[in-house]
């Protein structure tokens, strides 16, 4: 079932009809230079659908080779590679046209008209809506290869489905229901201000918008609390040793006040366009009272207790994070939003019941290539399957439905997976200044996986072209830092250095460019961390090479800026294509050559449709279509993967329960957060109430009442 990608796509008729051998006129149409031959037929049996399809065929230079049809200057019927032949044509190729599959055939399609009708009959529903979608009879085949071609179709049954939301799934406001008041939203996230990154970031605006009008959900925004004060230090800062849960949430609102500047909608987009009556009224007065309130009153934070690990540079639970969340029992419509599936639940100790137990509704959003970061590793080819493996099985087990922010990423649940951008900026960015000068940059965190090597490359051939390097401000701290230094100025960083390198001072394996470089510096300024809005306008180019994103968001700010982006054409910069002032490249030597354009020309102005589409509020419209099941949707995804999420759920939590359990994650790298049964084991979670409607300023808290120091120094 996990078969190839070009396999999977297929449109909702693309099921295989085979024509009846009686059928003469098919016959003769198909019949061709005196052979007769029985063919097989995609989607609709109309004769215009026939024609259309085959002229299309025969325009294309690289068309498939049916049977009834050949491509031009080409001897009759030559074989068609078939990795380079669509999913529904490789479908007919596959189909037995044998007679007596066709007899056996013709049996089953007869006993499912039959039961049809009968039922149908039942229901009172009309012959005409009982019928299949097409004309002839036809049948679900089913490849006998090991491709399963048509395991993610949809069968007869399901098309007979429609394809509006489950009610469970639909986060749309109901704005014609007086009692409606909004739905109980989880947003689970695996880091937090003040660690300025996209985890952090993105999950509190998003949150911030749903409880917004016309919205108005109750959202409960659930972040990680570093209770080690080493892990806070070497994260946030020495500011931050003696800090409390208390004193982070208030920072973390303090800056959703000061710096988040979300627009809601109008509250009057979710009225109906007649005469509005006393009660609309008066919740639109509601509404008006809620957009002047920076902070919306529906929403919550939470923590749950965390460590970090340095050598993977992320935040984990520690403990059952599912566990911990406490649902108020008169909630029936929860619906959980994890960020990051497969971080959340990659050393989690799981309970014994799983995310899809205990809500309704389970959307997971994957931020990061995991597999591609882990590819980069020195044990590359063998790392890279296991985590990608390890992904794929913790997004499907544990989600109902997977949004891929974009298409770079790899396959976790084809029935599930939906490729949309839910990501908006902050208005800040669209507000700021028009850039005045003429200087590069990048900002990011510094790691060689950040395409920071490709940009050395760039500098090269810039210099080969033009005789000279361009110069450009890199902003970012991370763990590679130094070796980076080094790489773009040659010198040796290290506290009382003069400035020059220590002959006898080994140098990084990842740092390839050192030898050639140090004896040239480029004129590169490192700038350390900065918030990406407080750059001067004397920025007018932000270059970008990375592969490795997902979706970047610096990417999407900056041409809010009104700045040019140089970027590379990869599948995850698909999104950014459509603004003008992307500029992105095929190959290197069109860096160059967009450079040289960049430092000579002026950016366009955005549009404002342009403008909306990179606005949470664009983005939350994106979420909520994403975020939506059809009820053939969910059909086929219980037909498709029901049994494996399961297998999976059962396995996770057999291999990651009890003392064994926490060998296994220490032997998988879990580092300080492997001992997760030990955890729990000494600080036993001592639940408190939870009240039905909390406002954003009292926070009830996962953390245990007992001394976490004391916890965390015994079981890490």
């Amino acid at each position: 079932m996990f078969g190839p990608t070009w396999l999977r796509s297929k449109p909702l008729d693309s099921f295989v009809q085979v024509k009846d051998t009686n059928d003469t006129t098919t016959n003769d149409r198909h019949r061709r230079q005196g052979r007769d031959e029985e063919t097989t037929e995609v989607g609709s049996s109309s004769s215009s659908s026939s024609s259309s399809s085959s002229s299309s065929s025969s325009s294309s230079s690289e068309a498939p080779c049916y049977e009834d049809e050949e491509p031009e200057n080409s001897s009759p019927c030559t074989p068609y590679p078939f990795w380079k032949t669509s999913s529904s044509s490789i479908q007919g190729l596959f189909v037995d046209t044998t007679r007596q599959s066709q007899d056996s055939t013709t049996q089953q399609q007869q006993q499912q008209q039959h039961e049809r009708k009968r039922r149908n009959s039942r229901t009172g529903e009309s012959k005409d809506a009982s019928d299949p979608p097409t004309t002839r009879s036809f049948s679900y085949a089913r490849s006998s290869s090991w491709l399963s071609l048509s395991d993610y179709d949809y069968t007869p049954e399901e098309l007979l489905l429609d394809d509006q939301p489950t009610a469970v799934s639909d986060l749309r406001p109901k704005g014609n229901d007086p009692k409606y008041d909004g739905r109980h939203v989880w947003i689970v996230t695996t880091a937090a201000l003040p660690w300025m990154t996209g985890t952090a970031v993105n999950p509190l605006l998003r949150a911030a918008a749903l409880a917004r009008p016309p919205y108005h959900h109750k959202v409960t925004l659930v972040l990680p609390w570093l209770e080690s004060e080493q892990d806070r230090i070497q994260l946030y800062g020495e500011e931050w040793k003696d800090a409390t849960p208390e004193k982070q949430k208030d920072s973390i609102l303090d800056w959703l006040e000061q710096r988040s500047g979300v627009q809601p909608s109008p509250s009057q987009s979710s009225m109906d366009d007649h005469d509005s009556s006393s009660q609309q009224q008066q919740q639109q007065q509601q509404d008006e009272e809620e957009e002047e309130s920076v902070i919306p009153s529906r929403l919550k934070i939470e923590f749950y207790p965390a460590r970090y690990h340095p050598q993977l540079s992320s935040i984990f639970a520690m403990g059952d994070l599912c566990d911990r969340i406490d649902i108020p029992s008169d909630c029936r419509d929860a619906v959980c939003i994890l960020e990051e599936p497969e971080h959340v639940n990659f050393y989690r100790a799981p309970g014994v019941i799983g995310w899809r137990q205990k809500f309704p509704h389970v959307v997971g959003i994957v931020h990061t290539n995991y597999k591609a970061y882990a590819a980069h590793h020195y044990s590359g080819l063998v790392t890279g399957p296991i985590v990608g493996a390890m992904s794929a099985w913790m997004v499907r087990a544990y989600c109902d439905k997977v949004i891929k922010l974009s298409d770079v990423l790899q396959e976790y649940a084809v029935e599930k997976e939906v490729v949309s951008n839910v990501h908006g900026i902050r208005q800040e960015f669209l507000d700021a200044s028009r850039p005045t000068g003429n200087k590069v940059y990048f900002i990011g965190k510094l790691l060689w996986a950040k395409g920071l090597d490709r940009l050395l490359d760039l500098q090269y051939l810039y210099k080969r072209k033009t005789g000279r390097y361009f110069e450009m401000d890199i902003y970012g701290s991370g763990p590679e830092e130094k070796d980076i230094q080094r790489s773009f100025l040659g010198t040796s960083l290290d506290e009382g250095s003069s400035g020059k390198h220590k002959r006898n001072q080994p140098l990084s394996a990842t740092s390839k460019y050192t030898s050639w470089v140090r004896r040239q510096p480029l004129p590169v300024k490192f700038m350390g961390r900065q918030d990406h809005a407080s750059l001067s306008s004397d920025y007018k180019i932000f270059v970008n090479p990375s592969i490795t994103e997902v979706l970047c968001t610096t990417t999407a700010e900056a041409i809010a800026m009104g700045k040019f982006a140089i970027i590379p054409n990869h599948p995850s910069n698909t999104f950014f294509g459509q603004f003008p002032n992307c500029l992105m490249y095929n190959h290197k030597a069109e860096f160059v050559n967009f450079v040289q354009y960049a430092l000579s020309h002026e950016p366009e102005p955005l549009s404002d449709d342009l403008r909306y589409t990179l606005t949470w509020k664009a983005a939350t419209e994106r979420l909520l279509d994403a975020a939506a099941v059809s009820h053939r949707d969910e059909a086929r995804r219980d037909r498709v993967g029901k049994k494996w999420d399961e297998r999976i759920v059962k396995l996770h939590y057999e291999l990651g329960k009890g003392p064994t359990g926490d060998v296994i994650r220490k032997v998988m790298g879990g580092g300080p957060c492997a001992d997760q049964h030990k955890y729990e084991t000494l600080s036993p979670r001592k639940k408190s109430p939870t009240s039905s409607s909390s406002s954003s300023s009292s926070s009830s808290s996962l953390l245990d009442s007992s001394s976490e120091a004391k916890v965390v120094e015994q079981a890490c």
